[in-house]
């Protein structure tokens, strides 16, 4: 009888989870997101155990009278770590994007 042990752990989960006004885009990463609502969570297990993605973008916008608002947070993400990030649109941090 041969008994086989497979010690490999899938790569841990790793969840990013954004708070928005529901008509938001959130981008991850340089990438559009397709979830909408006022929260949307984020899993991957595409990071392996013991890594990090270090400056981890994130980036909201909203239309506001005709023109874009944008706001920007970057984060140091940890394999297996769980985020949570808000986007206040009202506050003076918010900026028109120029494209």
């Amino acid at each position: 009888m041969q008994i086989s042990f497979d010690n490999t752990l899938p790569p841990p989960a790793t969840s990013v989870t954004v708070h928005v006004p529901a008509e938001a885009k959130v981008y991850l990463a340089g990438n559009p997101t397709n979830q909408t609502g006022e929260t949307r969570v984020f899993t991957t297990d595409a990071l392996p155990a013991g890594a990090t993605w270090g400056d981890y973008r994130v980036v909201a916008e909203i239309e506001r009278d005709g023109q874009v608002v944008t706001l920007e947070k970057t984060l140091d993400v940890a394999a297996g770590g769980t985020y949570e990030l808000s986007f206040d649109f009202s506050t003076a941090e918010t900026r028109v994007a120029a494209r």
